[in-house]
């Protein structure tokens, strides 16, 4: 049967939603956190940019 993840209908969270449940999930976080710090070295990025690309939230 397994667990069913639930997102208490909180608006945005399919969209940039990563569950944690299997090694590869955590796999694909390290990738998009990664590529967040890719992101925000590029020059042209505000520091209002930069910083909204660096929040996260668990």
């Amino acid at each position: 049967m397994g667990a069913r993840v639930n997102t208490f209908n909180t608006p945005g969270v399919e969209e940039n939603r990563h569950y944690l449940k299997e090694v590869e999930d955590a796999q694909k976080i390290r990738r998009t956190v990664i590529d967040c710090f890719e992101k925000v070295s590029l020059p042209t990025l505000s520091d209002d940019e930069r910083k909204r690309i660096l929040q996260f939230i668990n």
